[in-house]
């Protein structure tokens, strides 16, 4: 039995789908099906100038890649086995999903968004994207903490050498953090599909999209500022 605060966020998911879907002209939700016995969280059905389409929506109590990918390859195996596959489109849902998470929901063909306003949904002729909508309420385990000061740390080992298979003792040693602290960061990168693994290996899986993750976690607040005046000429004072 689902708790009141369970109830409530599905109830939320339920109203944020619903008024993405309603903003397009000509489409109606005609039948919906919230059923514990179904495979779907929603299993709604609409009409968009009389033709017909079934949405199968997952909820996922995380946006983290690693999560939407396997919801992504769940609900894609539960589309295949529908008579009339064709006509279904497939959604997921989380609280937060990153720029990141929608690109992996595109290049895996299904829809998603989140409570915070970012969605992408496409399916017929109907195409609905909105992005840059930040996570009002991120966890501790928010990809900022990845990219704290001394979490960092691991980033920065990882991407001096991108080709290097590194093991967890190494990592550890060379970014001067506990061997704990080491395979925390490991597994939320794994998460994030920063890295790769292989055996007790890891890897940076792409150095561009670990440094642009980077970049949209970093602050300069966390820099000691200086601030310093003179009279000189700029060009003397700088040389």
């Amino acid at each position: 039995m689902k708790t009141s605060d369970q109830i409530e966020l599905q109830a939320n998911f339920e109203n944020r789908l619903k008024e993405l879907l309603l903003r397009v002209g000509g489409l109606d939700i005609f039948s919906e099906t919230n059923s514990p016995m179904s495979k779907a969280d929603f299993d709604w059905n609409l009409s968009y100038f009389g033709k017909a389409f079934r949405i199968l929506v997952e909820v996922k109590s995380s946006g983290i890649p690693r999560a939407l990918r396997d919801a992504a390859n769940q609900l894609k195996s539960l589309s295949r086995s529908i008579n009339d596959s064709s006509r279904i489109y497939v959604i997921i849902a989380a609280p937060y999903i990153s720029d990141t998470g929608m690109n992996l929901c595109k290049e895996e063909g299904v829809g998603c968004f989140d409570l915070a306003g970012n969605c992408y949904i496409s399916f017929g002729s109907i195409y609905i994207e909105v992005r840059g909508y930040k996570n009002t309420k991120p966890s501790t385990r928010s990809v900022k903490s990845i990219f704290s000061p001394k979490s960092s740390r691991i980033s920065r080992v990882l991407l001096s050498d991108v080709k290097r298979w590194w093991k967890i003792q190494d990592l550890a040693k060379e970014a001067k953090v506990s061997l704990g602290l080491a395979s925390q960061i490991k597994n939320r990168l794994l998460d994030e599909e920063l890295v790769i693994d292989e055996g007790k290996s890891v890897k940076v899986k792409s150095p561009k999209a670990l440094l642009d993750t980077w970049v949209d976690n970093y602050s300069y607040k966390k820099n000691k500022i200086e601030e310093y005046y003179t009279l000189n000429d700029l060009k003397v004072f700088e040389t």
